[in-house]
């Protein structure tokens, strides 16, 4: 994958029968053999959510997908990401710019990838779409020659209206800001994974293990095919 800079957020509602069999999920490659030393490296801050973040469901530690992109694409990722957050919800902490811009910043990063948040979903669009703004505003300022990409939360609940319009507030700001636009929901990543199923949890929201994997293959197929 070419050196670049990006901030990812995708968002999309995609009907899901909870009957249906969950998609494969084939091993992730092997790491490779060689050490990788950081000038060797891309850095890369990650701003995100819980999917970032990883839960006790699944993701923790190596088994997160941006670990699994890190050792695959040869990433240094710098991960500020805060379960329970998004772009207007504050979760237990504060939106993403508040809690997050500061430690992405610093590690002065070529690629900043900015995921989610499913968290903001029934928020109002516009307000979503403001703060987006205003975040990949910011980064461009500070970190210029950055390249944005933005990807958004996945759903799996069935279709939503509400999914749809924070993903359209989402992909709306990414395109104006010049940032490459990933969308899960478009792309069907998680279409016919079901609650308690081997890639989400019986939460019905968090990736287990296998799912945070799938999550990493399809991100990186994604942005193999945008050439980032």
């Amino acid at each position: 994958m070419a050196a670049a800079v990006a901030v990812v957020a995708a968002v999309m509602g995609v009907a899901v029968s909870r009957d249906a069999p969950a998609p494969a999920v084939a091993p992730f490659p092997a790491p490779p053999t060689e050490v990788v030393g950081a000038t060797d490296s891309i850095p890369v801050a990650v701003i995100g959510d819980s999917i970032s973040a990883g839960t006790p469901y699944g993701g923790r530690g190596v088994t997160n997908w941006t670990a699994l992109v890190e050792t695959a694409e040869h990433w240094l990722v710098t991960n500020t990401a805060i379960g329970g957050t998004g772009y207007v919800n504050a979760g237990s902490a504060a939106p993403f710019q508040a809690a997050q811009l500061e430690r992405a910043v610093a590690a002065r990063p070529r690629l900043v990838v900015v995921e989610g948040s499913r968290n903001d979903i029934g928020l109002p669009p516009e307000h979503v779409r403001n703060a987006a703004d205003r975040l990949y505003r910011e980064l461009t300022a500070r970190l210029p020659g950055t390249r944005i990409v933005v990807v958004g939360p996945f759903w799996n609940a069935g279709t939503s209206t509400k999914a749809f319009a924070v993903r359209d507030a989402l992909a709306s700001a990414a395109r104006d800001a010049g940032a490459t636009f990933v969308d899960p929901m478009a792309e069907n990543w998680f279409t016919g994974a079901y609650d308690g199923g081997p890639l989400i949890a019986a939460d019905g929201v968090h990736p287990t293990d296998a799912g945070h994997a799938l999550y990493a293959r399809r991100l990186q197929a994604a942005l193999d095919r945008l050439g980032v």
